[in-house]
Order: structure tokens, then sequence, then C-alpha cells
């Protein structure tokens, strides 16, 4: 993340305890029972907390949720999340729908995970092998169709 991405008039710091609030744009935020729409900042840490968006240089839950994280580094302990992207993946008892990362740490639940290096027990629905082999078979399979319409309106004509 740049610090273009944060305006240059956001707060150094927020502090929610059982809020609800739209989007943040800050420095540092530290959640505490909150939850938030959007986070656009450098570091992010919730406890009993939500989000639907983080975009971050670090992200730190502990039972809390996220829709969707956009991070360099992204510890969560006991905690949920839909997508994530980033370089460095810590999850101790988590889960994610899709986790994208470089390197992936813990105990982790995901239906898929793209990852270059894993380190601890990650449990797929998906494995890289799996889904390349998922999305040849379905290229083929759309290949083969898309022949066979084509090879069937030439004899209509």
């Amino acid at each position: 993340m740049t610090d273009a991405a944060i305006p240059p008039n956001a707060a150094q710091a927020r502090e929610l305890k059982q809020s609800a609030v739209g989007e943040i744009h800050a420095h540092q935020v530290e959640m505490r029972q909150s939850s938030a729409k959007s986070i656009t900042a450098h570091n992010v840490s919730m406890k009993e907390s939500g989000c639907g968006q983080v975009q971050a240089d670090k992200i730190e839950v502990t039972e809390g949720g996220i829709g969707m994280a956009r991070a360099v580094s992204v510890e969560m302990r006991e905690g949920g999340v839909g997508v994530v992207f980033t370089e460095e993946a810590s999850l101790q008892e988590s889960s994610a729908g899709v986790l994208l990362a470089d390197t992936v740490q813990g105990d982790v639940r995901a239906s898929l995970v793209l990852t270059g290096q894993v380190q601890g027990n990650v449990h797929t629905a998906l494995s890289t092998p799996q889904a390349a082999l998922l999305g040849a078979v379905g290229g083929i399979f759309i290949g083969l169709t898309l022949w066979l319409m084509r090879f069937l309106n030439r004899d209509e004509a």
C-alpha cells in the first residue's frame, strides 16, 4: 500500500469501541467490538470486530471478521475472512473463502488457497494444483462446447 491511498487530511489514529461507522481513512485504526464498512490505513487492529473491506499494510484480527482484505501482512486469530490478498498470511484457528498469499502460516480452513509456501495445517476444498486442473478442464469443456455449437450452426447454413 502507498501513502497515496490515504488522503492527506486523514486522521493519524482512530480508535473505536462498541461503535458502527461507514468509511475510515487513518494511519492507525484500532477497533474493539465495532464494525465499519471500509477501512484504508497503514495498520489495522480489530478485536471482536468486523469490516466489509480493509486495505492496509498490516492487519491484525482477533475473534473478528473481514469481507475482503488487501494487505502486505494479515494476522488472524479465531476469525474469518471472505477474500484476502496478501504477501504474508498468518491465520490461527481461522477460516477464509479465498486466500491468495505468497506465504501462509498457521491453522486455517479455506475454500481456495493459492500460495507459494505453506507452513502449518491448511485445509482446503481446492489446492493450487486442483484449481489449475479445474481451470484446464473447464477451459477444454467450454472450448469443445463452442466448437460443437459452431459445427452445428454450419450445417444449418
